[in-house]
């Protein structure tokens, strides 16, 4: 199943994505305001919380919304190979990288 993107406010122009994989909620992207400029932060979260798995980054900031999702699809790839949960059947980018 897809990767899909879809807004977590959709009356409003706030860009705050959910990221779901085979139908699950898997992570948020969303543009935040920092010192250093804007930026899309990217967090890992199944079930309402955030897994740890070594060697695995669960978030981080990027200047374009399509270098976050794209950090986020390696890093969450990455999490389920090192889990051993199974790979998703079919990647379609949706914007994600």
């Amino acid at each position: 199943m897809p990767y899909t993107r879809r807004r977590t406010w959709p009356d409003t122009e706030r860009e705050d994505y959910i990221i779901k994989c085979e139908g699950l909620d898997v992570g948020r992207v969303y543009r935040t305001r920092l010192p250093h400029g804007d930026r899309f932060v990217w967090t890992i979260y199944m079930n309402g919380h955030v897994p740890q798995v070594d060697g695995v980054s669960i978030s981080g900031a990027t200047e374009t919304l399509d270098e976050a999702g794209a950090q986020f699809k390696r890093s969450y790839e990455r999490m389920r190979a090192k889990a051993g949960l199974p790979k998703p059947r079919d990647i379609n980018h949706n914007g994600l990288g």
